[in-house]
């Protein structure tokens, strides 16, 4: 186990940059914060765990499924990572998955310029309590990767498959693949 106590330190500044979509983007990473997301098999790059956590041995048996990196951080630093008021004191990093177009079920959905990431975040969780795996989201929806989405996706951001396309392709492959298609507005 590493214990960061330096806010200059290289891995404490890149993880601060994901903060930010274009680093989130283009690292191809997230952070997801809470001891909730300890309980997928999604396995993470790192996890970090707050200073006063780590010494209660609260998520020790939760932490020890991993083989990932684990640090420790100090609350100060925890402070500057963490989005949340009242955190839990764990902040784990993860890979995006690689979705590609070719391996969508035949269930899947799509979502047109959802702007709030509360809203995003209950979508994609209701998606995938009702199944559907394959969500395709138009270029203008929030990011799904913003701290807010992952925080409402309670998880669940980690079992669907995510695909941002240009509303014209999103068209023409569900007319390509012999989609039926279902609609709603409100």
């Amino acid at each position: 186990m590493e214990i960061i106590e330096s806010k200059e330190n290289k891995l404490i500044k890149s993880l601060k940059k994901l903060k930010q979509k274009k680093y989130r983007d283009s690292e191809n990473k997230f952070l997801a914060e809470g001891y909730k997301f300890l309980d997928y098999n999604y396995f993470p790059e790192i996890i970090i765990i707050r200073e006063d956590i780590y010494q209660s041995n609260f998520y020790f048996e939760k932490l020890n499924k991993f083989s990932c990196k684990k640090i420790v951080v100090t609350t100060k630093i925890f402070e500057e990572l963490s989005s949340q008021e009242n955190s839990q004191g764990v902040i784990i990093l993860y890979n995006k998955k690689n979705n590609d177009l070719k391996s969508l079920s035949n269930n899947l959905v799509i979502l047109d310029d959802v702007s709030d990431p509360g809203n995003l975040g209950t979508i994609i969780r209701i998606c995938d309590a009702t199944n559907f795996k394959d969500i395709i989201l138009t270029k203008g929806t929030v990011d799904a990767y913003n701290e807010k989405v992952i925080r409402a996706t309670m998880g669940s951001i980690l079992n669907v498959n995510l695909y941002y396309l240009e509303k014209s392709k999103i068209i023409n492959f569900l007319k390509e693949n012999n989609y039926s298609i279902i609609s709603t507005y409100l």
